[in-house]
């Protein structure tokens, strides 16, 4: 069915999502982009990138402002995250872990824990996220471990939760 009239849609970003963009294009392509490779070819968790992402209000973005977040929208999400992809995927990826799993959190968590964490996964002081465990039949080395990480090749505390098949939400504060 076709509607008639006009009933035109408006794809241009408003001024403040224009802003937006700019001020993370700016900090990915100035702070991130430099050590993205680095940080890639050594297998290093970017910290403290992640911390001043949180500091720039990335994290906050799709957060109510009851909670301390900015109380903006999925495309305000889309559009930070874009930017921060541009310089580096594996921090634009754990950026979204994190705040799609702070969301999960608050939407559909415990008050307590949503009290207890969410203030810091808000303000990108703690990572969090969701081991998915995976039921993939084991074809080769990969898959035999069943989706789960191995804290003799990963070696940190991290890894060895995630180890256990009924592990739960994961936060790490950094």
């Amino acid at each position: 069915m076709v509607v008639q009239g006009d009933a035109g849609m408006n794809f241009d970003l408003t001024e403040d999502q224009r802003k937006l963009q700019a001020t993370v294009a700016d900090f990915a392509q100035s702070e991130v982009a430099p050590v993205a490779e680095a940080l890639d070819r050594d297998g290093v968790f970017p910290t403290e990138l992640f911390k001043k992402a949180g500091e720039l209000g990335i994290t906050a973005i799709p957060f109510s402002e009851d909670l301390g977040g900015m109380g903006l929208g999925v495309l305000d999400m889309v559009i930070a995250l874009e930017q921060l992809a541009r310089a580096d995927q594996s921090l634009a990826v754990s950026v979204m872990v994190s705040v799609a799993s702070g969301l999960t959190l608050g939407r559909f968590g415990d008050a307590e824990l949503a009290r207890k964490y969410l203030p810091d996964i808000i303000a990108g002081r703690r990572f969090a996220a969701s081991p998915a465990p995976s039921r993939m039949p084991a074809r080769t080395p990969a898959h035999s471990r069943r989706g789960r990480a191995s804290a003799a090749t990963a070696g940190d505390s991290m890894a060895r939760r995630l180890s256990s098949p009924m592990a739960g939400p994961t936060s790490v504060r950094f």
